[in-house]
């Protein structure tokens, strides 16, 4: 079986080098149930890489959006 960077799992502490956000950050989300999701093994929790870049991706900032009017 062969690994891609989409399978690749992060500890807490190193997501936030993909999601540059604090420790207490990434516990109020998953306290809130809120995304980005993640998988716990044990006491421990990790991130799918995929999961973390998608929550990036789907959080778009600036500019207007095409289509989008004024009036």
């Amino acid at each position: 079986m062969t690994s891609s960077t989409s399978d690749k799992l992060y500890d807490e502490k190193s997501a936030r080098r993909v999601v540059p956000m604090s420790l207490a950050w990434f516990r109020r989300r998953r306290l809130c149930d809120l995304p980005p999701r993640f998988v716990r093994i044990g006491r421990r929790v990790f991130y799918h890489e995929k999961d973390l870049v998608s929550f990036i991706e789907s959080r778009p900032a600036g500019g207007e959006q095409k289509g989008q009017t004024d009036g």
